[in-house]
């Protein structure tokens, strides 16, 4: 049985090495987390997502990304520093609030996905997971003009053949 995206998420966030092969998308390549994840939910069940169909998923989600969750990430980020951690007694509660925030955003960004991967009106053409895996993953390169690193890229071959 088929779960939802975030409960894929979830899971699939805490297998071995994702965490940090996500991040390293992320921070080399540029790439949407939420969206690597919503590829390769839709790549566990063998379903295929072009490059037109990718831009098209990326716009609805696009300006809620960089003008929510980012901005989020970014204050999260600035409030690790020493300056705000010694200056400020609260600092740190305030940062577990701002990141309470961001992941809130994000799974609210993950319902406008899953909501794009409703049944079609003619089902997907389905190949095997890794396949899926390996067409979605460039697919997505393609659109954002830039590739994920390979070893992220094998990070995540590897735990969608184990799922």
């Amino acid at each position: 049985m088929e779960t939802g995206l975030w409960t894929f998420s979830l899971t699939f966030y805490k297998l071995p090495g994702v965490e940090k092969a996500c991040l390293r998308c992320q921070d080399e390549a540029g790439a949407d987390v939420n969206l690597i994840l919503f590829l390769l939910w839709r790549a566990a069940s063998g379903i295929l997502i072009t490059e037109a169909q990718i831009g098209s998923v990326d716009a609805a989600v696009k300006d809620w990304r960089e003008q929510i969750v980012k901005p989020l990430r970014t204050v999260r980020g600035r409030l690790k520093t020493e300056n705000f951690a010694s200056n400020f007694d609260e600092a740190g509660c305030f940062r577990s609030n701002i990141k309470a925030a961001e992941l809130e955003a994000e799974r609210l960004e993950q319902q406008v996905l899953e909501r794009w991967a409703a049944p079609p009106e003619s089902p997907p053409r389905q190949v095997s997971p890794i396949q899926a895996t390996q067409v979605n993953i460039a697919a997505y390169a393609a659109v954002i003009g830039r590739q994920l690193p390979h070893d992220s890229v094998e990070v995540f071959l590897n735990e969608i053949q184990g799922l």
